[in-house]
C-alpha cells in the first residue's frame, strides 16, 4: 500500500490526536477514583466512629453512689432529738401516767424513745403516786399508747415516803403495772431492808416479791416510833 505525503501527514495527526484522547481518558478516570477514596485509613475511621457512639453503660456510677451517700447522711444517726421531753396519758381528766426527761431521741420506725434523766410517774389503786427514776430509759410505744419501759441502770422505785426499791436494771410492763428484774434488789422501808435476786413488783396494788436469795433486816422499834 502506497501513501503519498499528504496522506501520511493526515495519518500522523490522527495518531497524535488519538494518543492525546486516550491519555486524557486515563487521567480523568484516575482523578475520579482518587477523589472518592477516604482521606484516612479504614482502621482510623472505625476508631473515630466508635468513640463518638454513645456507650451502652453511661458513666453514672459515681454520681449515683454520691446520691446514695447523701440520702443516708440526711437520715438522723441518733433519732430525732427532743429536748425537755414530756409525755402523758389522761383519762376522764385523770393522769394515768406521765414521763419526763432530757435529751430524748425518737426512733419512729421502731416506735421507740430513748431518754436521759428519766422520771416516770403513775398511781396505785389508792391514788398514791409511784415514781420510777433512772439515768436512762427506753419507752416502747404501741401507736400513741405506752407499752413498756426499760431502765438499763441505776433504777429507783419510790412508793410515796414509805418504801423504795433499788436495783441496777428493770423493765416495766404498763398493761400489767409490773416492774420486773433478774438483778440484785434492795427493798428499803422505814423499819426494814429486804434484799435478794430477782423481783416482781405490782405498782397498782403495792405488792412485791423477791425471787431468790432473800435476806432481811428488821427494826421494829422504828415502826412503832
Amino acid at each position: 500500500m502506497y501513501l503519498n505525503r499528504k496522506t501520511s501527514y493526515l495519518l500522523a495527526i490522527l495518531l497524535v490526536l488519538l494518543f492525546f484522547f486516550i491519555g486524557a481518558l486515563f487521567l480523568n478516570t484516575g482523578y475520579q477514583q482518587s477523589s472518592l477514596a477516604p482521606t484516612t485509613p479504614l482502621e482510623n475511621q472505625d476508631q473515630v466512629s466508635q468513640s463518638t457512639l454513645p456507650s451502652d453503660e453511661p458513666p453514672l456510677k459515681k454520681t449515683t453512689h454520691e446520691a446514695e451517700i447523701g440520702d443516708m447522711s440526711e437520715q438522723p444517726a441518733e433519732g430525732f432529738a427532743l429536748e425537755n421531753f414530756h409525755r402523758s396519758e389522761t383519762r376522764d381528766g385523770k393522769v394515768l401516767w406521765e414521763v419526763t426527761g432530757q435529751n430524748a431521741r425518737y426512733f419512729p420506725e421502731e416506735n421507740r424513745i430513748d431518754i436521759d434523766a428519766c422520771l416516770f410517774f403513775t398511781n396505785d389503786e389508792k391514788g398514791q403516786k409511784i415514781v420510777l427514776k433512772a439515768n436512762e430509759a427506753t419507752l416502747i410505744l404501741k401507736g400513741p399508747e405506752l407499752q413498756s419501759v426499760f431502765f438499763p441502770k441505776d433504777v429507783r422505785v419510790t412508793y410515796g415516803r414509805e418504801m423504795r426499791i433499788v436495783t441496777s436494771e428493770a423493765s416495766y410492763d404498763h398493761k400489767k403495772a409490773l416492774v420486773s428484774t433478774s438483778a440484785h434488789v434492795q427493798v428499803i422501808g422505814n423499819w426494814f431492808i429486804v434484799e435478794g435476786d430477782g423481783l416482781h413488783a405490782r405498782l397498782d396494788i403495792e405488792q412485791y416479791k423477791i425471787l431468790r436469795n432473800v435476806t432481811s433486816i428488821l427494826e421494829p422499834k422504828k415502826r412503832r416510833g
